[in-house]
């Protein structure tokens, strides 16, 4: 595992020397890539274009949508890379040099690849890290080399490289509990409505979570009701990525808002001045996967740093888990002076 204190200047290229090392070593088959959640996938560019370029085949294996993909759009600019696909269904038989699909159809693949590697870096995916290791160990007799792209090790007892965050220019927001006795589906404590006074004063886009469409609606009328005295903007967004008013509200710098929801797809990634709660967060469906994905938008793209507030009547292992792994990441950021 990487533990060295390195520059940020130079932190890319160190990055892109290990993996290029790694792939180059006979002996060693699978790679972790561990990383906060919403870092750049460009750190992987580099050796997909030497494999290329050695007319070589690589699968990737992104969760993201075809126009959000990362490596794919740079490749698309990048004249020299002509040899591209994205597979969404069909025939598998492509003879393209790298193939970009989805975790759900990356398993129709069954042929020959020179490496295959597994992002679920760039967005949020409902996958769990044994359904990750489930597909890869299936894979693993298509590849010598596979690399895992995620924010926890996925391989077991296998090389870990700890890859710096290059977006945003915070720590990862650690997650904070507040614990309280108020039945939640009835009430809202007052150290909350402390809080989003707070935020609105700060003129903060604060995106409430819950864990389903009857508690969303609840909370938002309840919001509703408070309206005048929160003195803002109230929004329930129930997953229509064409919300045009939504949309406005965003982008608006000036105007406060705050937004209920209970979709956890990715949509209020790169979005500046948010801040995140979790109501009732010790329910089942927020594992620690999806908090700190939730810190991650928070942190990566905010001009200034965000706050993740977890609000439930008693603390989980998922949440005491999401606060160890970014208080991880955290101390591996200073330790390597990033932030000094």
């Amino acid at each position: 595992m990487i533990s060295e204190p390195i520059k940020e200047l130079d932190a890319m290229g160190y990055i892109n020397k290990k993996i290029k090392n790694w792939y180059t070593d006979k002996e060693v088959s699978v790679l972790n890539l561990v990383t906060t959640p919403y870092n750049t996938s460009s750190v992987l560019e580099d050796l997909i274009k030497e494999l290329i370029n050695e007319n070589k085949k690589v699968l990737y294996i992104t969760n993201r949508e075809e126009k959000s993909i990362e490596v794919l759009k740079h490749f698309k600019q990048d004249k020299s890379i002509k040899s591209y696909s994205y597979f969404r269904s069909g025939d598998t038989n492509i003879n393209s040099h790298i193939i970009f699909t989805n975790h759900e159809n990356a398993i129709y693949f069954n042929r020959d690849f020179d490496l295959i590697i597994y992002d679920d870096i760039e967005g949020y995916s409902n996958y769990s890290k044994m359904e990750i290791q489930v597909l890869l160990n299936f894979l693993y007799k298509y590849s010598p080399k596979i690399i895992a792209y995620s924010m926890e090790p996925i391989f077991l007892n296998s090389t870990v490289i700890e890859v710096p965050c290059f977006r945003g220019k915070y720590l990862i927001a650690e997650p904070r509990t507040i614990s309280t006795r108020i039945d939640l589906n009835r009430d809202i404590p007052y150290i909350m409505y402390d809080y989003l006074t707070w935020f609105i004063k700060l003129k903060r886009k604060v995106i409430i979570y819950t864990p389903n469409d009857e508690n969303a609606n609840r909370v938002y009328e309840y919001l509703l009701a408070l309206k005048e005295n929160l003195n803002t903007l109230i929004h329930r967004f129930k997953g229509d990525k064409k919300d045009r008013k939504l949309e406005y509200l965003l982008k608006s710098r000036d105007i406060p808002v705050i937004v209920v929801t209970n979709y956890f797809e990715d949509y209020f990634e790169n979005i500046n001045n948010i801040d995140i709660i979790v109501f009732n967060a010790d329910n089942r469906i927020f594992d620690y996967k999806k908090l700190i994905y939730f810190c991650g938008k928070v942190s990566v793209y905010n001009n200034s740093k965000g706050e993740v507030l977890l609000l439930a009547n008693e603390v989980t292992q998922e949440m005491e888990k999401a606060k160890d792994i970014t208080r991880k990441y955290n101390k591996l950021a200073w330790e390597r002076g990033l932030f000094s």
